[in-house]
């Protein structure tokens, strides 16, 4: 076996790992999203199955821009479905934004541990959520 033949075997045998590995990766990331959201769903207690089922523009705040509420009348005025909050911050600021806001379903992520598996790091963003293949939109 001259030594072309050889690079070319282990070429191909890189690429066929390579595609195992993103196709496992895409079904892990798949599999995660539809996780939090359904975890987002049962915080927010949505009973119905169609809700939940349906595409979600959902706003994502930090407690550290004191034009939460600005954003909050914004989203509010433009969204006509059910209103989603993903709150980073503590607990007891998420309860101030709720009783502010009554017709807000607030999820608190007080370690940020969702926003950081979505890549948010600029705030405020809003994410639009399909249940049935994940998609996220920022």
């Amino acid at each position: 076996m001259d030594i072309t033949n050889f690079f070319l075997i282990v070429l191909w045998i890189t690429t066929i790992i390579l595609i195992i590995q993103n196709r496992y990766m895409f079904y892990y990331i798949k599999k995660e999203n539809s996780n939090m959201l359904l975890q987002l769903a049962l915080t927010v207690n949505i009973n119905d199955l169609n809700e939940l089922m349906s595409e979600k523009q959902i706003l994502v705040l930090s407690f550290q821009d004191p034009n939460n509420q600005q954003y909050i009348d914004e989203y509010l005025n433009l969204s006509k479905d059910n209103k989603y909050l993903i709150y980073y911050g503590p607990q007891w600021k998420a309860n101030m934004i709720k009783r502010n806001n009554q017709i807000l379903n607030i999820y608190t992520d007080e370690k940020g541990t969702f926003c950081r598996k979505i890549n948010i790091i600029k705030f405020p963003t809003t994410i639009k959520m399909n249940f049935f293949n994940s998609i996220f939109t920022k």
